[in-house]
């Protein structure tokens, strides 16, 4: 219930087969899991928003949603090398980044977002360069 809340104290049914596999726990991607779950909670959320023009409730996994949310945000990363990203976003961290990102007039979006991939360099962190070995005259080389 953690990984995949629902709006309802009860767990979904769908992820009934999760529980029996808890001794195995470590074998299986829990991430795709929660990455599935969510996407399939906005999709569900789209498709009634768009035909409603509201909706109650989203679903899916909020602390996911939110991580991926602060990760991308046009600021210096939080201890960006460190996997998973739940352990690096304490409360304070949260909070400043909100801080940051809020207008003047209370919406969010101030500081814009980045094209982030996980598992390579932050596009804000400062690239090592190596220069050539051997000075070339560019007047000259052919």
């Amino acid at each position: 219930m953690v990984l995949c809340p629902t709006q309802s104290s009860r767990l979904a049914a769908d992820l009934l087969p999760a529980i029996g596999c808890a001794m195995e726990a470590n074998e299986y991607d829990w991430c795709g899991l929660v990455l599935s779950k969510f996407i399939g909670s906005v999709s569900s959320f789209a498709r009634r928003f768009y035909a409603n023009g509201f909706a109650s409730g989203c679903g899916g996994c909020a602390i996911f949603a939110t991580i991926f949310y602060l990760d991308r945000l046009n600021r210096d990363a939080v201890d960006w090398e460190i996997f998973p990203r739940l352990k690096v976003w304490s409360m304070y961290e949260i909070r400043m980044a909100s801080k940051m990102d809020k207008s003047i007039k209370g919406d969010f979006g101030r500081l814009g977002v980045l094209d982030v991939v996980y598992g390579e360099q932050h596009p804000r962190d400062a690239r090592d360069s190596v220069a050539p070995q051997d000075e070339v005259n560019i007047a000259t080389a052919r």
